[in-house]
């Protein structure tokens, strides 16, 4: 991995040389920024070139003081998700913070130095899925008993620590759920997962449900999926399941080079998702054969490669990388993944954010409905700039977080 030295400093309307602002847009909302002396820098990618960094200076959250020193500077660097060189934007700031370590020793630091720029903001918020916010546990949660189950060794690629609960699990959050979910969903068809070859028996059929669906089918049933309950208090099903990792499973595939812009982006495609699902009376647009039955609406929605070009087998001809990156995601810190790689947190996160992001659709509509109100259509594009005859919907946001950056998502109203 080769990083280019040159770096160009832009005038940028968001900072001024002095600003008082915000930590924000964190892949993972309870994650920690780092901060280095020099632009360019980011432990995104330094893990597997670590002698390429230099040693961080600091790690900022959410409670983080921070200040924007000078204007934004845009450094060649390695995109993690793609592998592909890009010009990311860095702001230098002064910052402050006082916090606990891990041992009960209050850790205080102050100092200068460099961020990526997308991480900062002007207002203070909180996390879109942030365990402080949407992960406290309740004093009644029932004690969580594990078991392991025969039929997961047969298929030794999604054989799971963690297996069916043998009580359903009361009063846990979103994330806790996701956080569960995270064990069983995600898993790789391929092996190695860095050989993209799709086998014959794919041929003329839908990849996910030949490559994926098949197996949940085959080692779950409704008897041994996690005890999780949904909104309503009742026990999710196999089909919730699948949609949960359908859901995830695309939202990774589509959007995981734009989660570095906020988490507002691949909720929102989430939402169009939702909403193509309900609207019946357009299945025959949103809905395309060939699908296996039985097989519930959102993932026949998700994985329909009309709708969501990621779920084509090839374009152009040639390999399609995001159906390769949504068949084998960074589903484990450490454990290899579609690049061949151990997965960094990074990307480990973009994937666990997927994972919440589908839980709360799939298990808590009425909630998510009511965080993303204001994506009622069924559309979107990246950086096109025109989509027929339709109208950019303008001064769309997810729960006070903007959704501005067209190269990432433009939402189009008929």
């Amino acid at each position: 991995m080769k990083f280019l030295p040159l770096f160009i400093i832009l005038l940028f309307g968001s900072f001024s040389k002095a600003e008082k602002a915000y930590i924000d847009n964190i892949e993972d909302d309870d994650a920690k920024i780092s901060v280095f002396n020099l632009p360019g820098q980011t432990w995104n990618y330094c893990p597997t070139e670590a002698k390429k960094c230099k040693p961080a200076i600091g790690w900022l959250d959410r409670d983080s003081e921070i200040e924007t020193v000078g204007e934004i500077v845009y450094h060649k660097t390695i995109d993690p998700t793609t592998m592909e060189p890009v010009n990311e934007s860095f702001v230098k700031v002064k910052f402050k913070y006082s916090r606990k370590d891990n041992n009960g020793n209050l850790i205080q630091k102050n100092g200068e130095g460099y961020i990526p720029s997308n991480y900062v903001s002007k207002d203070k918020s909180a996390g879109l899925f942030s365990l402080s916010t949407y992960g406290s546990k309740s004093t009644n949660e029932t004690c969580v008993r594990l078991n392991s189950q025969k039929n997961l060794t047969q298929f030794s690629e999604i054989k799971k620590t963690i297996t069916p609960l043998l009580k359903p699990i009361e009063n846990l959050s979103v994330v806790q759920k996701a956080d569960i979910l995270d064990q069983v969903v995600g898993f790789c068809p391929l092996k190695p997962p860095n050989k993209f070859s799709l086998p014959a028996m794919t041929k003329n059929k839908n990849t996910y449900d030949t490559l994926i669906k098949s197996k949940i089918d085959k080692t779950y049933t409704e008897q041994n999926i996690p005890k999780i309950k949904n909104e309503k208090n009742q026990l999710m099903t196999k089909n919730n399941l699948i949609e949960i990792d359908a859901l995830a499973r695309t939202l990774y595939g589509e959007m995981a080079i734009c989660y570095k812009n906020g988490l507002q982006y691949p909720m929102a495609v989430a939402k169009m998702i939702l909403n193509r699902s309900e609207k019946t009376s357009r299945h025959s647009e949103f809905i395309k054969p060939p699908h296996g039955e039985p097989k519930p609406d959102i993932a026949k929605v998700c994985t329909t490669p009309s709708q969501f070009s990621m779920w084509f087998k090839k374009v152009g001809g040639s390999k399609n990388n995001p159906l390769h990156h949504g068949l084998c995601p960074p589903q484990q810190t450490n454990k290899p993944y579609w690049n061949g790689k151990s997965a960094s947190k990074y990307e480990s996160d973009l994937w666990k954010n997927s994972v919440r992001i589908a839980t709360e659709a799939v298990l808590h509509p009425t909630q998510f409905k009511k965080r993303t109100a204001a994506i009622d259509g069924y559309f979107y594009t990246s950086g096109m700039g025109q989509f027929y005859d339709m109208k950019k919907q303008k001064n769309v946001q997810i729960e006070g977080r903007a959704i501005d950056k067209s190269n990432c998502l433009e939402i189009w109203k008929e």
